[in-house]
Formats: structure tokens, sequence, C-alpha cells
């Protein structure tokens, strides 16, 4: 059985994948701004994935209180993802 791997390039679909990263992140930082209560749960496709969470101190001890950042490595990793579609063909 032979398959064929379809990889297409999409501009519009680039820039609304853009469009809608950027908007989690905007709400993303307006969440840790806000000190909100509501970041501990969150799903693949929300702005809370882009929060990173830090437990601990820079001496090693637990810390009192978390302390959420923006996860750059996470936003730089999803920029590459999300510019080919790919589907496969029987």
């Amino acid at each position: 059985m032979n398959k064929k791997l379809i990889v297409t390039y999409s501009v519009r679909y680039r820039n609304y994948q853009c469009k809608i990263r950027n908007s989690q992140i905007a709400c993303a930082k307006k969440a840790i701004d806000d000190s909100s209560e509501i970041i501990n749960k969150c799903d693949q496709n929300d702005y809370k994935r882009f929060l990173r969470k830090t437990s601990i101190t820079t001496e090693g001890k637990v810390a009192d209180e978390e302390i959420y950042s923006i996860n750059t490595d996470l936003i730089q990793k999803k920029k590459h993802l999300t510019v080919f579609m790919v589907s496969v063909q029987t």
C-alpha cells in the first residue's frame, strides 16, 4: 500500500494561527497581571498553556507562593509548528 504525504503552506492559515496565538498570549499576560485564581487548570488550546509556574526559589527551597511567567520556549515552538499543514492519502 502506497501512501502520499502532502505538505501545504498557507499564508492565510499562518496569519490566522498567529492572530489566535497572539490573543492567547495577551490573555495569559493579563491573567498574570491580575493575579487570577483561575490559572491552575488549562486545556491544550487554552491561553494558560503559555504560562510557566515556578514553585521553588533560586536556592532550591519550596516557595511560599507560585510564580507565573510567560513560557517563551513554548511560544517559539508553536510558531514553527503552525506554518505547515500535512495530510496523508492512501
